[in-house]
């Protein structure tokens, strides 16, 4: 914890610490000795007196970080025209800079400066959604082919050598309700024919329903 009687070398500037200051002096301490006491320099315990002296406590509050005097800034009237031209173009400070010939950079600080540095995306569209009466009505049905194999091989051994010779193939049958996600179904088969893929279509929980096949 911090000791009252002796305080660090250097304190937080806060607004509470110049409050602490400010006050040393206003009981009677001079700039010099509150300064010394709340662990600031001599300069720092006469500046802050002197902006007390001006507005107040309120003039102890924390400022923004911007310089008196900016002889380089642009006029309010050519700002006025930046900002002017992105509310005509809707664009960026590439295209803004282009059309009044002004730098980008020097376009953005103004955008940035007013609050106006990101473009307001357009109103969307509502989303038109559908959805099919019963469940099963469209059925998206794909095929996953699958190399079968009786032990472990390269992809494990990292060796090139083929441990399942004429091992064949399996097809992986899986039907998925468009509208209705949960409802689905998937069957693992030998042979890739249009009798079984009709077959199993007929599994699913509705009848009379169309198909939609993808490979």
């Amino acid at each position: 914890m911090p000791d009252p009687v002796c305080p660090p070398g250097r304190m937080r500037y806060s607004f509470e610490s110049r409050c602490r200051l400010v006050a040393l002096v206003v009981a009677g301490a001079s700039p010099q000795a509150a300064a010394a006491a709340c662990g600031a320099s001599r300069a720092t315990g006469y500046r802050l007196w002197r902006r007390y002296r001006e507005g107040g406590w309120a003039a102890l509050l924390d400022r923004r970080p911007v310089p008196r005097r900016q002889p380089r800034r642009l006029s309010p009237e050519a700002e006025a025209e930046i900002l002017e031209a992105r509310a005509s173009a809707h664009a960026g400070p590439l295209i803004v800079g282009g059309l009044l010939g002004r730098p980008p950079s020097t376009v953005w600080k103004v955008l940035r400066r007013h609050g106006r540095s990101r473009l307001r995306l357009p109103a969307r569209e509502p989303v038109e959604r559908y959805e099919r009466e019963r469940p099963g009505e469209l059925v998206h049905v794909d095929i996953k082919r699958l190399g079968r194999f009786w032990t472990i091989g390269k992809a494990i051994l990292g060796d090139r050598l083929h441990r399942s010779p004429r091992a064949g193939w399996q097809y992986l049958h899986l039907a998925i309700d468009v509208d209705r996600p949960r409802l689905g179904g998937q069957r693992l088969v030998r042979r890739l024919v249009v009798v079984l893929l009709l077959s199993f279509s007929r599994r699913r929980p509705a009848t009379g329903s169309r198909v939609s096949s993808g490979a």
